[in-house]
């Protein structure tokens, strides 16, 4: 029999213990919050319960499986559709600017789809937990009820990283793109603050839609070896028709739009500063107030003046992102 070497048993050792140790360290996996032990209650949740009772039954066609059927369910609006072909999510090799992938929105929920691929990819926003994400399999078939499933480990990699805080949350990133959909110059993420100018945004994703003389990074493929300048931008901008770059046909709408791709990126902001808010208010008031027999009575506890303040804070930073403080202001019509 063949031995394995002291170096791959510590390698399979490593990976069966990353997680328990992560998990352990993890803000947002101690009390009161608890992610993986918690069951959620967002729309995604409450649908998963009644697919599971036989309450629900979604439609599957030939042509997006499951993804009409997922998006009538949540009330997702077809028109809420994005695409981006930058290849940075857990399907990216199925990802490139021939192929991208179609995330569609609402206020609670994110669902993303792409052409071939097994799945569909849902994050749901959670009143205690943050951002909730799932799988459905295109490859199930009728009569067996559709499964949702609940990814916890592997989505958090990147969805708990400092692009979010460190809380779960979502990404919206913004990297120059080459004609594979591969990350070129320069390969860190350009952070795409959402008061931050159109200069900045949407590298790696389609946008349709007139801005005029202002100028974006959406619709653009480079190399390493480019300098990308403003004026290099003039073919990638004003485009009103996606037909020249891939086969719109196979998605439910021809538009990767400028208004939504604004929401879009002003929602993401937007969620991860709720959940961070929430979180660090949680596990603030959780480690500072004697939660004794009074304050278990009251079913509340009366925060002291340094705990308001530290409370006054955190919500200072959602009512600055809510009202869009530092937006940078439009130099045309969009």
């Amino acid at each position: 029999m063949m031995q394995r070497s002291p170096n791959a048993m510590l390698s399979v050792l490593t990976l069966v213990w990353l997680p328990a140790i992560a998990e352990a360290q993890l803000s947002f996996e101690r009390p009161p919050i608890q992610y993986s032990m918690r069951e959620p209650t967002g729309p995604v949740a409450v649908l998963k319960a009644s697919i599971d009772a036989a309450k629900v039954t979604l439609q599957q066609d030939d042509a997006h499986g499951y993804l009409s059927g997922l998006l009538d369910a949540l009330g997702i609006p077809v028109s809420s559709q994005t695409l981006v072909f930058s290849k940075t999510s857990l399907q990216k090799h199925r990802i490139s600017p021939k192929n991208p992938r179609a995330i569609y929105f609402n206020d609670d929920v994110y669902v993303a789809w792409t052409p071939d691929a097994d799945l569909i990819e849902i994050a749901s926003t959670d009143p205690q937990l943050g951002s909730v994400f799932y799988t459905v399999d295109q490859h199930q078939d009728p009569p067996q009820p559709l499964e949702i499933t609940r990814r916890v480990h592997r989505c958090l990699f990147c969805h708990a990283s400092t692009d979010t805080g460190r809380v779960p949350g979502l990404l919206m990133q913004s990297v120059f793109t080459d004609a594979d959909g591969h990350r070129t110059f320069p390969s860190d993420s350009i952070e795409p603050k959402g008061n931050g100018p159109l200069l900045g945004r949407w590298g790696g994703w389609y946008a349709t839609g007139t801005h005029g003389r202002q100028r974006h990074l959406g619709n653009l493929l480079t190399q390493s070896s480019e300098v990308i300048v403003p004026a290099d931008l003039t073919a990638s901008s004003n485009i009103t028709d996606l037909r020249p770059f891939f086969d719109t046909s196979k998605y439910l709408s021809p538009h990767s739009d400028l208004v939504a791709l604004l929401v879009l990126q002003h929602q993401v902001t937007l969620h991860n500063l709720l959940t961070s808010a929430n979180q660090r208010s949680r596990l603030h008031l959780n480690s500072k107030i004697d939660f004794d027999d009074d304050v278990q009575a009251k079913g509340r506890a009366e925060l002291d003046d340094e705990n308001r303040v530290f409370v006054d804070q955190v919500a200072e930073d959602v009512v600055d992102g809510l009202l869009m403080v530092g937006q940078a202001n439009w130099t045309d019509p969009i």
